[in-house]
């Protein structure tokens, strides 16, 4: 709960450092990674649905996730109707994100489980994806070739796969 508490509190220090130099018309502060304490964690998170979709939406055996199917039906609850077919395709381009997040000096990535990639049918006995699989090895052995560098917690729960939702009849 403490580090939640620092997050906030760093954030709001840098909104009103950038509030206070636009009043002031002077330069924003740089801020160094010195400023903060040693054992601060600096990084980045995804969600499966926002990264992984361009040019892989519909590859290597994944299946639709209930966001795939809200888009679809319903695009006028999106403000631009837009749905996740183009995203930041991080599914093909996962070393440079890795490469970038170690050359920037971060040291902890977030990423989520897109269960729609390892249960294309919702389920164990439909079988799991193979190729979902080894995405998700191939990722995790990148962030572990940088060292103890970049942590990499997992969001195991993020959204679930169209069958999952039929199975206990969730509605949107």
């Amino acid at each position: 709960m403490r580090g939640k508490y620092l997050c906030l509190l760093v954030l709001i220090v840098l909104a009103s450092n950038e509030v206070l130099a636009a009043k002031n018309n002077s330069s924003t502060p740089k801020l160094r990674r010195s400023d903060f304490p040693e054992d601060f964690i600096f990084g980045s998170a995804t969600s499966a649905y926002q990264v992984f979709l361009f040019g892989a939406a519909h590859q290597d055996g994944r299946g639709p996730s209930i966001w795939d199917t809200y888009s679809e039906k319903y695009p006028e609850k999106i403000k631009d109707g837009s749905n996740g077919s183009v995203a930041a395709d991080s599914y093909h381009l996962y070393k440079e994100d890795v490469a970038l997040l170690h050359q920037i000096g971060f040291n902890a990535y977030r990423f989520s489980i897109s269960w729609s990639r390892i249960l294309p049918r919702g389920n164990l006995k439909g079988g799991t994806n193979q190729a979902g699989i080894d995405y998700y090895n191939s990722l995790i052995n990148e962030l572990l070739s940088k060292g103890k560098k970049i942590r990499h917690p997992v969001c195991i729960y993020y959204k679930v796969t169209l069958s999952v939702s039929h199975y206990f009849d969730l509605r949107f």
